[in-house]
């Protein structure tokens, strides 16, 4: 095109665009708007995912993280190495504290572990007996800054620094638990420090080490260190002794491994739970974006097909004067791209002023700090991606109106619209004028009925996500009838506690179709009549189950399909579902207490009754799980783990999930 002719076609848009601004304005607001959102969704999730690989780079994250009842001998630590995996000691100490008014629990770090270590946003790591530092969230809790203080085991500290953990990316204190920063704390102090507290605490202190692949694969590594027997002698639990002891006096071998959690850090939810959030609020938004885009292309296609008819008697005119189509097509394209370009320009500056504020991810979750804006590929694809396809709809639009004889153009035709089956001349008046307009502008109709259906489609997705999450907290409010769930490595099987109903939980393993072990199920064994659960399991046969609903929908079950469960080492076995039961709480298998025990090592229970009984006395049928309404009074070293109502429900609520299929018991008390 000439200069003159360039200069020709702006100013007929300008004169388009003045006459219909109202129209045009519009698509400019709703593009600034939808994208702006869009853009500062975008920017916050993957400042999320930034942020996590850079604490998990800077701070060499783990592959993975195992939890012992002892500390490992150098020799084991040498076996493992043999093996292909480096393990590097990362303890922690559970203390009281307090920051500012507020008594809190602290989990201290040591300054100097070289797997895992935390990363700084201000300060530095404590150099010296007298200073600590501080996890971010918990900081921002109690407004800490450097060179405040606070209280961590009866000492105050003045704060150092103030960071992150990689492996703590939900700062929760135990797996499948909320975050609670104003009374969790993560802190990081020096070894001299550190090697204080656990003197003054010594049974708050966790045996946690990370591992570091070199060779080895997961799963080979967990086979290694189940492999390693806890040696009674250097039990800090005094029932592990009685319990190999009575086992061996009972005829049959008893072997507690050494290892008690097996977590890679792939299935570790203080981790995955920021990554899965952050690619969901992506896809969400992606969806989201093409949904928007491909209204606006729709509207700005309608917008042109309008000025096409309008102007039908000049395009004749200009096509008889030898006005090519490309020329036209030039001409009746450059608004709808302007106009784009105009408001996802915007809508990318909105958003970047915008993802500061939308921390519906970053808010929560505990990561070095990184610059909350869109990436360089955010703002082209903002830009390109509707500009493409509004160009690519206008395209065929304006081809199709174009695309007809130059006489029909030169004369001013008004559409029939589509034609009916019917005679429009035998209906009343006022509806055959009603019917005939809604034909002629068919068009504008249809817009209208997809801007609706995309509203009321995001409308409904967010809204109804929202009421099924809690349809489904009402539901396992009510199926959770318990309030505290006991697990026990030790029993005392000379009586049930008072207010107590015991029950057999085993821990397994689901069997995917090639044999290998996936997520976790739980085999409950409940006597009848148990008020927690209205189930009927007396004529259960040895290899059967009835699942809980919220198993079979995990698991994609039905009564009659086939289950292969593992116990984490090297037995399985095959089950048939038999019912589903109506309880949406816990992804249970129940069965009753006599067949759960058959899937116990069979000297658990034994050494369990020779202990309760050593006589041979009468016990109680053996159980291992206790459920009641109220806190029972147990001596903490028979607890394996305890687990409240309320803690249960606040997990799901923050819809945080803690996978047991690495663990070869249950989890324990300070996972």
């Amino acid at each position: 095109m000439t200069t003159s002719a360039v200069r020709l076609t702006a100013v007929r848009n300008w004169r388009g665009f003045r006459t219909t601004w109202a129209r045009w304005s519009a698509i400019v607001v709703l593009l600034t708007v939808g994208l702006g959102v869009v853009v500062g969704l975008l920017a916050s999730a993957t400042s999320t995912l930034q942020g996590i690989e850079r604490g998990a780079r800077e701070g060499r994250l783990a592959d993975g993280m195992v939890i012992t009842e002892v500390p490992l001998t150098p020799a084991q630590l040498a076996d493992a190495q043999a093996v292909g995996a480096r393990i590097e000691p990362t303890p922690y100490v559970d203390v009281p504290g307090r920051s500012g008014d507020q008594d809190t629990t602290v989990r201290a770090f040591r300054a100097d572990q070289k797997v895992s270590r935390p990363t700084l946003d201000v300060g530095a790591l404590p150099g010296r007996t007298d200073e600590v530092m501080v996890e971010k969230k918990h900081a921002a809790a109690h407004d800490l800054r450097v060179g405040d203080t606070v209280m961590v085991g009866g000492r105050q500290l003045r704060i150092s620094g103030i960071g992150s953990l990689p492996d703590y990316t939900l700062a929760s204190p135990r797996l499948g638990q909320t975050s609670d920063p104003a009374t969790f704390a993560l802190m990081v102090v020096d070894p001299r420090t550190y090697e204080q507290l656990a003197a003054s605490h010594p049974r708050d202190e966790v045996y946690a080490y990370g591992y570091v692949l070199t060779g080895a694969s997961q799963d080979r590594l967990r086979q290694h260190l189940q492999q390693i027997p806890l040696d009674p002698d250097r039990a800090r639990d005094p029932y592990v002794t009685r319990a190999i002891e009575a086992a061996r006096q009972g005829g049959v071998p008893l072997s507690y491994p050494a290892m008690s959690l097996f977590l890679p850090s792939g299935d570790n939810p203080r981790i995955t739970g920021a990554i899965s959030d952050a690619r969901t609020t992506m896809v969400v938004t992606l969806v989201t974006t093409v949904l928007v885009t491909l209204l606006v292309a729709y509207v700005l296609a309608e917008f042109s097909r309008d000025r096409i008819l309008r102007d039908a008697v000049v395009i004749g005119t200009q096509s008889a004067l030898g006005t090519g189509e490309a020329a036209l097509l030039r001409y009746y394209l450059i608004l709808p791209l302007v106009v784009t370009v105009v408001g996802a320009g915007m809508g990318t500056i909105l958003g970047r002023l915008m993802a500061p504020s939308l921390g519906l991810v970053t808010g929560y979750y505990s990561f070095p700090a990184i610059s909350v804006e869109p990436t360089p590929l955010i703002v082209v694809a903002t830009i390109a991606v509707p500009a493409l396809a509004v160009a690519l709809v206008n395209i065929l639009v304006i081809h199709r109106a174009l695309d007809r004889p130059t006489q029909e153009l030169l004369r001013r035709q008004v559409s029939a619209g589509p034609s009916l089956p019917l005679r429009l001349d035998r209906l009343p008046f006022v509806t055959m004028f009603r019917l005939r307009q809604a034909l002629r502008t068919l068009g504008s109709y249809l817009l209208i009925a997809a801007g609706l259906f995309l509203c009321s489609l995001l409308m409904v997705f967010g809204l109804g996500m929202r009421s099924s999450m809690d349809a489904y907290l009402a539901r396992a409010e009510a199926d959770l009838t318990f309030h505290d769930y006991y697990t026990l490595r030790f029993p005392d099987l000379t009586k049930v506690p008072a207010g107590a109903h015991p029950a057999v939980a085993v821990p397994m393993q689901v069997l995917d179709r090639d044999g290998r072990a996936g997520k976790s199920l739980t085999v409950l064994g409940i006597a009848p009549g148990d008020p927690y659960f209205p189930i009927d399991v007396s004529r259960l046969g040895p290899h059967e189950l009835v699942l809980s609903k919220a198993a079979a929908q995990k698991y994609r079950l039905d009564v009659g399909d086939t289950l292969a469960l593992s116990d984490g080492s090297t037995l399985n076995w095959a089950f048939r579902v038999v019912g589903v039961a109506d309880y949406d709480a816990i992804a249970f298998g129940f069965t009753t207490p006599a067949r759960a025990e058959e899937l116990l090592d069979p000297a658990i229970p034994v050494a369990a009754r020779r202990m309760s009984a050593p006589d041979g006395g009468v016990v109680v049928p053996y159980y291992n799980a206790l459920l009641s309404d109220q806190p029972l009074d147990l001596d903490p070293d028979r607890v394996l783990s305890h687990a409240t109502r309320e803690e249960m429900l606040g997990g799901w609520s923050s819809s945080m999930r803690c996978s047991r299929a690495s663990c070869r018991w249950s989890p324990g008390r300070r996972c």
